[in-house]
């Protein structure tokens, strides 16, 4: 009595019915008489098994659905997952460049422009670093990196960003201004909201004079301008 290809195939072990099919969808190697080849399912070539790469699985190796140049040509179309390199990383820094921008004064992050090293570039030639500081016991403080403090600073415009309780100001101070420096070095500064005493050479008259100071800006600005002209 014959059985028909459905009976027999619906009697086999679980096992066998998903290798059977998964030969049919040229998952896994096909037999032939002279040599064994897979067909790969992009560019349609039956090829010798060496011809594809090999992938590890629970049942031993297989190999993958493309052979080798179809698969390196699949793998480098897919978009790379890289961090954004032309917004500001820190959310400080994009607050303080918003903050500018409503101003008036076109800011980017500095990482779009070939001064990496930067928070942000106003017009396109201006360099600013910024610092920022959170209220803490009445007083601001704002530090500069070990490399900052080594080397000469990198900028042209230093912005102080002061996060009150209730408000955010900005200084805003040429990166030459005698209250960061000390025997020609750069130095960390403080800034003390009830008046006493302060060695590090900020003092409620010098922020009050800086803040929104938009026109240091503009002169850094016209200062490249005119070292350009005289080249």
């Amino acid at each position: 009595m014959m059985i028909s290809s459905t009976l027999e195939l619906s009697n086999l072990p679980a096992t066998m019915r998903q290798h059977l099919r998964a030969v049919s969808k040229g998952y896994l190697l096909t037999m032939t008489t002279d040599s064994t080849t897979k067909r790969c399912i992009a560019c349609g070539l039956e090829k010798p098994i060496s011809e594809f790469y090999m992938e590890k699985t629970s049942t031993g190796n297989k190999p993958y659905p493309r052979c080798k140049p179809c698969h390196i040509i699949k793998v480098n179309s897919r978009p790379l997952n890289r961090v954004r390199t032309d917004k500001p990383l820190v959310a400080s820094e994009a607050t303080a460049i918003k903050f500018l921008n409503r101003n008036g004064i076109f800011t980017a992050s500095g990482k779009l422009s070939s001064y990496k090293y930067l928070d942000a570039v106003a017009w396109g030639c201006v360099r600013i670093e910024i610092k920022t500081s959170h209220k803490r016991e009445g007083r601001f403080d704002f530090r500069f990196s070990y490399q900052q403090k080594n080397k000469r600073l990198q900028a042209d415009i230093i912005i102080l960003q002061c996060f009150h309780n209730i408000k955010t100001t900005y200084h805003i101070f040429p990166a030459n201004h005698p209250a960061f420096y000390e025997n020609g070095a750069l130095k960390s500064v403080s800034y003390s909201l009830r008046g006493q005493s302060n060695d590090h050479g900020l003092t409620t008259e010098i922020m009050n004079a800086h803040e929104n100071a938009f026109h240091y800006i503009e002169e850094a600005r016209q200062n490249i301008i005119r070292q350009l002209l005289a080249r």
